[in-house]
Order: C-alpha cells, then sequence, then structure tokens
C-alpha cells in the first residue's frame, strides 16, 4: 500500500522533482555504504559506481534547471535576423525572420520576403541567393503585418537579440522603427573569448563550436534565427539578460590585433614590450574621420589598456 502511494506520487512530480528525489535517494545510499565499508575490490568498484551515478544525476539536474532558466526568462525577448540589399547605408531589408513568444506562452514565427525598392546588390545576392525576380512582386515593409507587429512589440519593451545587433537594428531603424533594448550575441562572444581563443566570432564558427545540432541554412535569415536562439542558449548558461544587455551596449575589447607588425599578437603583450604602437595606433584610429564599429572598439580597447 504505502509502495503504491509512493510510486503514485512520483509519477505526478515533475521531471526535474524527479531528479531531486532519486538524488536525495542516491545520496542517502552513498552515505550508507561510506558508513559501513568492506575492504574489499568489489565494494570500491560499487561505491565508485554509485558516486559516478550519483554525480551524473546532479549534472542532469543541473542541465534542466538551466532550461527552465532560459525557458522562463525568454519571454521579452525576440530573436531577429535580416537579409538585405547590400551592407551601405543606402541598403534595404528584403527578408526579415523573427521568434518570439506571445503574453500567452505561445512561440510565434515569421519569415517574410519584401521589396526594398531598390537593385539588389551582386555580393548580397551571391551570399543570400534572392534575386529581383524573386522580390518584384512582394510588399514593402512599411506596409507589412511583420512592422505593425514589430513596433507593437519594441513599444512593449521587447529586447531584440541579434547577431552584430547594430547592423540588422540599422536597418530596422531606416524602416522607421524604433529599438530600445538589444543584446548583440556577437559582442557577447567576444567578451566571453577572454584568452582570445577562437579564431573568430561569427554566428555560423559559433554554431559548430558549440556543436549545435540544425538543419539550419546558413545565410537565410529564418536559418540564421534557428542558430541565433541556440548560440544565445550557450551564453544564457553563463550570463543573464541583464548582463548581456550591459556587455552589448558598449564596444568590444578587442583582445587579439589581426594586422600590422604585430598580427595575431595580443594587446596586452603589445603594451608590455611596445606602449608607443599603441598610442601610434590610437591616435591614427582617432584621425580618421569614418569611423567603422570595429575602429570605434579598437579606440575603446587601446584606451582601456593604456589606463592600466
Amino acid at each position: 500500500m504505502v509502495n503504491n502511494i509512493i510510486t503514485t506520487n512520483y509519477l505526478n512530480m515533475t521531471e526535474i522533482e524527479q531528479h531531486k528525489y532519486d538524488i536525495e535517494y542516491e545520496q542517502c545510499q552513498y552515505d550508507i555504504a561510506c558508513k559501513h565499508p568492506t575492504e574489499t575490490d568489489q565494494y570500491y568498484r560499487a561505491l565508485s559506481m554509485q558516486g559516478q551515478k550519483l554525480q551524473d544525476k546532479k549534472e542532469k539536474l543541473k542541465n534542466l534547471l538551466n532550461t527552465s532558466h532560459m525557458e522562463n526568462n525568454k519571454t521579452k525577448l525576440i530573436f531577429l535576423d535580416t537579409e538585405t540589399t547590400g551592407l551601405a547605408e543606402t541598403d534595404r531589408l528584403l527578408q526579415l525572420a523573427y521568434k518570439y513568444q506571445d503574453e500567452g506562452g505561445a512561440i510565434i514565427s515569421c519569415n517574410d520576403l519584401f521589396n526594398p525598392g531598390l537593385p539588389i546588390g551582386i555580393e548580397a545576392m551571391s551570399v543570400h541567393h534572392f534575386t529581383e525576380k524573386m522580390i518584384k512582386d512582394k510588399t514593402k515593409f512599411k506596409d507589412s503585418t511583420s512592422y505593425e507587429i514589430l513596433r507593437d512589440l519594441f513599444d512593449n519593451d521587447y529586447i531584440v537579440v541579434a547577431h552584430n545587433a547594430p547592423f540588422d537594428i540599422g536597418m530596422l531603424e531606416r524602416e522607421g522603427l524604433k529599438v530600445n533594448k538589444f543584446i548583440c550575441t556577437k559582442k557577447v562572444a567576444v567578451f566571453d573569448d577572454e584568452k582570445a581563443e577562437l579564431t573568430n566570432h561569427r554566428l555560423q564558427y559559433l554554431r559548430y563550436y558549440f556543436g549545435i545540432e540544425t538543419d539550419a541554412v546558413a545565410h537565410s535569415a529564418e536559418g540564421d534565427v534557428d542558430v541565433l536562439e541556440k548560440v544565445f542558449d550557450e551564453y544564457f548558461k553563463k550570463y543573464t539578460i541583464d548582463q548581456m544587455l550591459d556587455i552589448s551596449s558598449k564596444p568590444s575589447l578587442i583582445r587579439r590585433i589581426n594586422f600590422g607588425k604585430y598580427v595575431n599578437e595580443l594587446l596586452v603583450d603589445i603594451l608590455k614590450k611596445d606602449r608607443g604602437y599603441l598610442e601610434w595606433l590610437l591616435n591614427a584610429k582617432k584621425v580618421n574621420q569614418v569611423k567603422e564599429q570595429k575602429d570605434l572598439d579598437m579606440i575603446y580597447t587601446i584606451e582601456t589598456l593604456l589606463k592600466v
């Protein structure tokens, strides 16, 4: 009778509750075994196996809690990616994919093509493979349902999550949308790579670095959103939403230089042996009238290092 009650209660538990119950049971068994040792090889093998079993269950519980934490804290996030006519300031978006959780808990996904109102650059075509013929009969983004949906989401403090977010946000803002908060997973990846061990921080590189399994097609907005969310989940195991918002709001600290006489060397090492070179580089970057994000990152990095 008692066993039946215990079994029924166990079956009614959530998966996390069951794992907590299992760990308590295994820990009790392990503690009893430790208190009554016998000097035999069989005893130590059994104790080792029991200890490993307990550790495996604890690791599984940790993963379940991480997953539960992420699911419960992604309710104000919108994962987003664009494909565009090119990279210039005059270019416009032609594909938009996004995914978010509405207030009722439903997952909403969308993938749309738009007529940008200007020619698609050949270089851009060679990346995303969209042609003029494919978009000539499409509506303009400003006249689309997606425009209205995104405007409402941004007005309700949804946080845009994108890889190289300033680019995607720039495209949206050219269309008249205002993004208030964003997380840039590329900046988070650079921040997390303290020892400069990764050769780059592109989305598809991170996909394979983390061993992410997906059927997503690279360089399509829909495929990139799928990979984007999974890459975000990896960093969400280490950083809170607020921490990633803070990281994303600042220039990136560049760890390793990829040009000049010190190519591939760490900037902290360059500082130790040739401070003058960094001072010269800083002045050269500041004099340059047209500053890309990478220039701003380098200025921020060198100024930070020179203060140390």
